[in-house]
């Protein structure tokens, strides 16, 4: 699996965004599926859109690697999920930690991940 995800990290330009600082890592996994979320904003910033998720299905292989967002609520500035776009699929995930992938607008997977470590 180590290879894997270091060609994931190599496949990937995140570091044309070196001179930034990270201001947080995530990682989730379950049975099937290790993803890595990373904030590219400045520490203390209520939301971010240079966001990165890198998917790894660890079945197959495959793996995805697509900028977004993080969303807060307007109302009261509260984190709500992070979103990221993929041509007509959606990668969504909620502050409870549930990944939902929508695509075309119908819900494709929703599945809950672990805390965030």
């Amino acid at each position: 699996m180590k290879k894997i995800i270091t060609i994931i990290f190599l496949a990937f330009p995140v570091f044309a965004f070196a001179d930034m600082k990270l201001a947080e890592q995530c990682t989730f996994e379950t049975d099937d599926l290790w993803i890595k979320l990373i904030n590219l904003c400045e520490e203390g910033e209520l939301s971010c859109d240079k966001m990165v998720y890198i998917g790894l299905n660890k079945k197959t292989g495959d793996f995805i690697t697509l900028t977004g967002k993080s969303v807060i609520s307007k109302r009261n500035y509260n984190f709500l999920y992070y979103e990221f776009i993929n041509n007509d699929t959606t990668y969504m995930i909620t502050r409870d930690n549930n990944l939902e992938i929508t695509q075309g607008g119908k819900l494709i997977l929703s599945k809950n991940l672990t805390s965030c470590q």
